[in-house]
């Protein structure tokens, strides 16, 4: 993968605080033990086991005392394993158990592992929808990367088109500081959207194997599974194990999305409990055929998300509020709220036509009972809020047109 900037921020050891002077990379003959551990062959003055006077000398910008991550290139084999040091004592890498072993005695040569040599080793990042989402790519692939002070964008190829958008970019920060664990050397980035919500990801690679794209979840850093942008939202899904995290960022306003009838006082649903008033809106339009795709799937996440949506639109238009900030559901507490946190609201989508078809007014009732209840609790935890809003949206089992209910709760 070659970077499509010239200039990448290069954060490799750039001090040597030995007394040595570093040499330029050179090569050695190494010899791989059973156990996989690596040694060199005895060279004057230095033994068989790599000491750290021995780095200090031909690994250019080592830093003594601080973490290192050093890169072996075993000339033979076409191999390159990145492997940490701690800066102090010897120095005990292995060569990975999964590749066939150099035969005889190897050449090699170490060197410090810069930005620059991260990010031009990367192997193209292929990501397979596994899940089979109808809205989401079949495929996605990372093609580019760049690091330029710490602006880091990633070029990223999908299959097919969605919304008409056959290629995107990912701009995120980053420190340009290299990290390393078992999983191999890793660049951290952050990223944020129009709401100044951010998500954490890493990009992974130890050298010879895959490299990977991972999203701080809620186990750690999950390896993302399936990536998409439509124009509007930053779709990411990442998987560890049977957990999966999820996460939506939007680059654009989402107010376009849908189309907003009529709010008027509603007629035939009882206030429950603490609420002032109530209206209903009885058509949303789903302006775009994504949208319309997860409204007719059964991803409780994604409705979550549409529900979401809807409501902030509501809140723009029809609730005349400003400054409405959406956040990701998932999180738990309020779904969206205003910046000088006056206003709370909790959003929902019912798609499930069996309740609604069965005990409609009874469903509905019930579910707008349990969004007043959240925003009681939410008054609790935002001292600033005065007033909140539920805004149940649902599919309308009898006209399969999406309908909103608006409830307002003052703050007693």
């Amino acid at each position: 993968m070659v970077p499509n900037e010239s200039v990448i921020e290069n954060t490799g050891a750039s001090a040597n605080h030995s007394t040595e002077t570093p040499k330029s990379s050179v090569d050695f003959r190494l010899k791989i033990w059973s156990n996989g551990t690596l040694r060199i062959r005895p060279i004057p003055g230095f033994p068989a086991k790599i000491t750290s006077r021995f780095l200090a000398k031909y690994v250019p910008g080592l830093m003594t005392g601080a973490k290192n991550i050093i890169s072996t290139r075993y000339a033979d084999a076409g191999v390159t394993v990145y492997r940490g040091y701690g800066g102090r004592g010897s120095w005990s890498p292995t060569f990975p158990a999964s590749l066939p072993r150099p035969h005889g005695i190897p050449k090699g040569s170490f060197r410090i592992l810069t930005v620059s040599d991260f990010l031009e080793g990367l192997v193209p990042i292929s990501i397979v929808n596994s899940f089979g989402l109808r809205w989401m790519p079949s495929s996605t692939k990372i093609v580019r990367c760049s690091l330029k002070d710490d602006n880091l964008r990633l070029g990223i190829s999908q299959t097919p088109r969605v919304e008409n958008i056959p290629e995107f970019e990912i701009e995120g920060t980053s420190s340009g500081i290299l990290q390393i664990n078992h999983a191999g050397a890793c660049l951290e980035f952050t990223i944020s959207d129009i709401f100044g919500r951010t998500r954490i990801l890493r990009l992974y690679h130890d050298g010879y194997g895959p490299s990977r794209l991972t999203l701080k979840g809620s186990v750690g850093f999950e390896r993302v599974a399936a990536l998409s942008f439509d124009g509007v939202k930053l779709r990411i899904i990442a998987v560890a194990g049977k957990e999966f995290s999820a996460a939506t960022l939007y680059k654009a306003n989402p107010l376009a999305l849908y189309h907003l009838g009529e709010m008027a006082a509603a007629t035939g649903i009882h206030l429950v409990r603490g609420a002032s008033r109530v209206w209903q809106i009885d058509k949303v339009g789903i302006r775009r055929q994504i949208e319309g795709e997860i409204l007719r799937s059964m991803s409780t996440y994604a409705h979550g998300r549409l529900g979401a949506e809807i409501a902030y639109t509501i809140a723009f238009e029809k609730l005349g509020l400003t400054n409405v900030i959406l956040r990701e559901p998932s999180t738990g507490g309020k779904d969206l709220h205003t910046s000088d946190g006056r206003y709370v609201i909790q959003a929902r989508l019912l798609t499930n036509p069996r309740p609604l078809s069965l005990h409609l007014r009874r469903t509905l009732g019930l579910q707008l009972g349990r969004l007043a209840r959240k925003l009681r609790q939410d008054f609790e935890y935002n001292s600033n809020a005065v007033v909140g809003y539920a805004i149940l949206s649902y599919l309308d089992p009898n006209t399969n047109v999406v309908k909103s209910i608006v409830l307002e709760v003052p703050k007693k």
